[in-house]
Order: structure tokens, then sequence, then C-alpha cells
């Protein structure tokens, strides 16, 4: 049986870049270039055209921006896209995963995650590289838990512990900080993920900033 293979189009608007990746991909046994684009304009028609299951979307492109590409072809078609980007700031990642990026991978990224990113965006999972990740946490560790602050999604403990998280405490470390059990503790994480409905700890803290369920004083 002939391996099914992830099509892929790939946009950037440095062609020496884009071509580097598109060598790259090209020798996974399970990843087809089925094309690529200078633009966000020509992406977008692309896509249309070649209906793939993933685009590699540069935020950084002339014509029409990556950020504005990912929501005419989340519009417009099924394909799913992975931003790639110099930028590691947590707006750069917010306004992509905004505009319905499944994964964000930095261009400084450890060899081998933009392979990673592509098979788990493919499987239904989103992807952050380990540096976009830390960027994440980062962005939530600088803020203050707010008591006073309410969500009705969540409870004021449940916000203290994704507090914690985002600051990288384990469940024994939250345990202890808490006077909660470890076992309690691991409820309100199991909970957590099955309320934002996302999958790891970095899938809650873009629920998290996205949502503004931590915020400062």
């Amino acid at each position: 049986m002939a391996l099914q293979k992830i099509r892929i189009i790939i946009a950037d608007d440095h062609a020496l870049y884009r071509d580097g990746i598109s060598m790259l991909l090209a020798k996974e046994p399970d990843f087809q270039i089925i094309a690529s684009a200078h633009d966000g304009k020509e992406l977008v028609e692309k896509v249309i055209e070649f209906a793939p299951e993933i685009a590699i979307v540069d935020l950084s492109m002339p014509e029409m921006g990556g950020v504005h590409a990912i929501e005419e072809i989340i519009r417009k078609s099924e394909t799913k896209c992975l931003a790639h980007s110099t930028y590691t700031t947590h707006y750069s990642m917010m306004e992509a995963i905004g505009a319905g990026a499944m994964g964000y991978v930095g261009k400084n990224a450890q060899r081998g995650e933009i392979s990673e990113a592509i098979r788990a965006i493919v499987s239904g999972e989103p992807y952050y590289c380990k540096a976009s990740a830390e960027t994440l946490s980062k962005a939530i560790a600088k803020k203050r838990f707010h008591p006073s602050f309410h969500n009705p999604s969540f409870s004021e403990k449940e916000i203290r512990i994704l507090f914690l998280i985002a600051q990288e405490k384990s469940n024994k470390e939250i345990s202890a900080e808490m006077f909660l059990s470890f076992r309690t503790i691991e409820g309100i994480r199991s909970s957590l993920l099955s309320k934002m409905n996302v999958k790891t700890s970095t899938g809650m803290i873009v629920y998290a900033l996205k949502n503004n369920t931590i915020m400062t004083y």
C-alpha cells in the first residue's frame, strides 16, 4: 500500500529560505511539497487551487501579510496553517493563533520541530515549538494573580493553579504551595484540560492568553 503523504505549501518571501525548507521537508517520506508562494496573496490562491493539508505561513510577507493570509485560508478552505516566523514575541504568536493557525514554529526552532509540528497539526493537535512555548509561559508568568478577578467558567482555585502551571511549577510544587493534596491538583489540572478542550500545558497557556483568563493588576 502506498504511503499517504501530507501535501504541503510553503510561503516565504525569501526564496533562499523557502527553498531550504522545501528541500529539508522533501526528505521526509510522508511529506510532499506541492507548491510554494512568495507572498500572502499568492499563497491563498495556491491553497484554493491545490487544497493541501498544510500551509506553512511566514508572518512577514508583502502583498498580504501572513496573519491576513491565515484568516483567508481558514475562511476559504480546509487547509490547516502552521505559522512560521523570525519573531517569537507572544504578540505575534497570539495574532497568528487568533487568525486560526494551529501551530507556531520560530525560524530559530530546533531541527525537526517543523516536521513534528506538521504531523501534529494534521492529526488535529496544536503545536508550539519549544521557544514559542517558553515565550507564552513567560507572558503569563509576568502577570500577577488577581484574586478578585471572576471568570464564570473557572473557579478562583482553578485560575490560581493555571497561573502556577504557567510558571512551570510541577504538580508537587503546586500541591505544597496551595496546601492541597497531589491527587487534588492532578484532578484540577485534568479538569482544566477538559474545560479548555486542550491536551497540554502549552495549550492551556494559549487558551488563557486568548481568553484573558489571567489578568494583571
